[in-house]
């Protein structure tokens, strides 16, 4: 009991942690005063930390058949770069090009870590949909706060509030058991990967979905700001789409068991592309703020659907390697490809256009679902 008691508290405080070191990073690239194209270069740092962070750190958990040392390790680095961004107004490009990039790559992969180390432990995976529920819960709580302080205070007590809560973080990691391996990986095994063809699918079917996802970040971002909304408005909207997840990450065990994987992420991508259509028509920042409740009928079904099937088809010595690998391509490469192409598309198209192209997205999400089915069948 009292080990999943440290779970649950873990999650929550590492994904409030993330929301609170996140959240507000375009806002404060804003405030340091960098232009449009130098946003872009910020942004797209965070794509190839996550990249390299998320194949490096997976291959070595599998190489030692540990996960928790290199969790603390990438979470106190993360801890440190968060404290020195947000404690200063740099207007050095460089040096916030490496801090932006670091903290945002480094909040993508312990957050793949921690679900990872979660599947690894035996008597723990059975609660994982419990503990992305809590953790979505923790990110909304997070995003909230994040917004309220920028509102009331500065950057720098919400750094000091991040630090904080990470150094709980850091405690209940430190209690918390590593997952049990039989066994550990050999290099020949990485070429298992490229060649199981499920696996390959179901990653191209969640960089679609990313990509979208990414969409939300920087289209939707705009929109609201373009229509009068504020750091206030932004923080709402991450802390309502997170706690939208929660029910379903819940009960997504039930839904897994009920609907079977392949009708869950037909629906679910079909909703992401309602969901985009719906944003093209809405030109009121509130409604923009409601229409993220939406999020619980598209991300959290992809995600623990992808993450289990992932789970299922990758040998027991190459699972944490499978897990961060995929997530370093669909999230890495999301992220450096869509804010290029959702600035490119905005000015071509407008904003609006812009997100009914994403909505289109969806078709190609749908073609690679069907040739999963045909794979697996």
């Amino acid at each position: 009991m009292k080990r999943n008691q440290y779970w649950k508290k873990l999650f929550i405080l590492v994904y409030a942690f993330g929301a609170l070191s996140t959240t507000q990073t375009i806002p404060l690239i804003k405030h340091c005063g960098f232009n449009e194209t130098q946003q872009g270069f910020l942004l797209a740092s965070i794509a190839l930390f996550t990249i390299f962070l998320q194949i490096g750190f997976g291959i070595l958990s599998d190489k030692t058949g540990k996960m928790k040392p290199y969790f603390l390790v990438l979470f106190l680095c993360c801890t440190g770069l968060t404290g020195i961004l947000y404690m200063n107004t740099f207007q050095e490009f460089w040096l916030v090009f490496l801090l932006v990039g670091g903290i945002g790559g480094a909040c993508r992969c312990y957050q793949t870590m921690m679900d990872t180390w979660v599947m690894q432990c035996d008597q723990e995976k059975g609660e994982f949909e419990k503990d992305k529920a809590i953790g979505s819960v923790g990110w909304a709580l997070g995003a909230w706060a994040a917004a309220l302080i920028c509102s009331w205070g500065t950057f720098y007590l919400l750094a000091l509030i991040s630090l904080f809560i990470s150094f709980i973080a850091i405690f209940f990691a430190w209690k918390t058991k590593d997952g049990h391996r039989s066994s550990t990986m050999k290099w020949s095994q990485l070429k298992e990967l490229i060649s199981n063809q499920e696996y390959v699918i179901l990653i191209l079917i969640m960089l679609v979905l990313f990509a979208m996802g990414c969409a939300d970040i920087y289209l939707v971002v705009d929109k609201t700001i373009s229509l009068g909304g504020n750091s206030f408005h932004i923080g709402l909207k991450w802390g309502i789409q997170s706690l939208a997840e929660a029910p379903v990450f819940l009960f997504s065990d039930k839904l897994l068991e009920r609907f079977k994987m392949i009708p869950l992420l037909i629906f679910s991508t079909i909703m992401f592309g309602l969901r985009f259509m719906i944003y093209s028509f809405l030109q009121n920042v509130w409604w923009i703020v409601a229409a993220a409740l939406m999020q619980s009928v598209t991300f959290p079904i992809a995600i623990y659907c992808t993450k289990i099937g992932i789970d299922r088809c990758t040998s027991t010595e190459i699972k944490s390697t499978g897990q961060l690998a995929g997530a370093s391509i669909y999230m890495g490469v999301s992220l450096l490809v869509m804010p290029v192409l959702t600035s490119w598309l905005s000015n071509a198209l407008s904003i609006d256009g812009a997100l009914l192209v994403v909505t289109g997205f969806s078709l190609v999400g749908l073609l690679l679902i069907f040739r999963y089915k045909k794979i697996i069948s």
